[in-house]
């Protein structure tokens, strides 16, 4: 059976950078990209991780940059 995300994180507090206040979701990841995030997202994933009591702050480490040479 072909599972629907690679990884889903469960019940993470998400501060997404739009200006709105962080809230309790889901977020799961396919091929290395968020592919959904929401309540009470399908728990069909290859591997799931307890958010419960975490911030969840996707994007911030994707950062372009530069190569100095």
């Amino acid at each position: 059976m072909t599972q629907s995300w690679d990884l889903l994180i469960q019940g993470a507090k998400v501060f997404d950078g739009s200006g709105a206040l962080p809230s309790i979701q889901d977020v799961a990841v396919r091929n290395g990209k968020i592919a959904a995030r929401g309540d009470s997202l399908p728990a069909d994933a290859a591997t799931g991780v307890d958010g419960s009591n975490q911030w969840l702050v996707p994007g911030m480490l994707d950062i372009p940059r530069t190569d100095p040479r």
